[in-house]
């Protein structure tokens, strides 16, 4: 398995699959890309989505309401809770300081 920070916010995991989690990178992720990850709906973590090419993304009910209006085609979309596996990914239940619970991925 391989992991690689691309910068800010993005986390690229090569293993099983290519997995690349909140992609707001400033180094360019490998190609073909089974799974991005979302973690939660702010821009800088899901701000360049768009410009890839992905298998599917995973994340929330709210991230994928997000995605959905920024264009995202619904295909790819899979709205995930904790507890949820997908593949080989688990959701794991996360929590922020501002009391409102969020998905958290684990490969």
């Amino acid at each position: 398995m391989k992991i690689r920070w691309l910068g800010h916010s993005c986390i690229e995991i090569i293993g099983k699959n290519h997995i690349l989690i909140d992609p707001d990178y400033f180094t360019e992720p490998m190609p073909y890309i089974d799974y991005i990850c979302i973690t939660r709906g702010h821009r800088d973590h899901f701000s360049k989505t768009l410009k890839l090419e992905p298998g599917k993304i995973i994340a929330s009910s709210d991230v994928c309401e997000i995605a959905r209006k920024e264009g995202v085609n619904e295909k790819i979309l899979i709205e995930a809770k904790p507890e949820d596996k997908i593949d080989n990914i688990k959701i794991l239940k996360g929590y922020s300081p501002t009391g409102f619970y969020q998905n958290s991925l684990v490969n």
